[in-house]
């Protein structure tokens, strides 16, 4: 499942708030390739229950630079952007954590025989992004200024 993803989230957070160590490098490489073999199977289920082709190059691809984003973040390394935009970017992955499984794996099934391709998946994955920014624009930042004014002290 997911364990070796949350791991690895974890490792990256104790590597930025400490150091990087060989103990923690060890971590995060076998996390890299427990997630990868795990892609790779649920892929060739995809493949087959939807009988669709994936390429297990391109989704290696993208896992192996998400999790070289996170070390270049981890180790800071990646400190070109400005931190508003680390915030704001931060902030949004709570409405995107809560949104992007069900609602995602509902757009791609539903879409999927609308449009048969596997680019479908890029399509859902910018939806879902900027949907998960709305929600914060829109709701979850007006309803915390009025939480601090009315009810609580944030």
């Amino acid at each position: 499942g997911f364990s070796p993803l949350f791991i690895a989230g974890i490792t990256f957070y104790q590597i930025y708030k400490e150091k990087l160590t060989p103990n923690y490098l060890s971590i995060i490489i076998v996390c890299y390739f427990l997630t990868v073999f795990q892609l790779e199977k649920d892929i060739l289920y995809i493949s087959e229950h939807y009988n669709s082709q994936h390429s297990l190059f391109i989704t290696n691809l993208v896992m192996f630079a998400i999790f070289l984003l996170f070390f270049l973040v981890a180790t800071n390394k990646f400190t070109f952007l400005d931190k508003k935009i680390y915030k704001s970017v931060g902030a949004m992955t709570y409405p995107l954590y809560l949104i992007h499984q069900v609602i995602g794996y509902i757009l791609i099934r539903d879409l999927y025989y609308v449009w048969p391709n596997s680019s479908i998946v890029l399509v859902v994955i910018i939806a879902i992004l900027l949907s998960s920014y709305l929600i914060y624009v829109k709701l979850e930042t007006p309803f915390v200024k009025y939480l601090k004014g009315n009810w609580i002290n944030v």
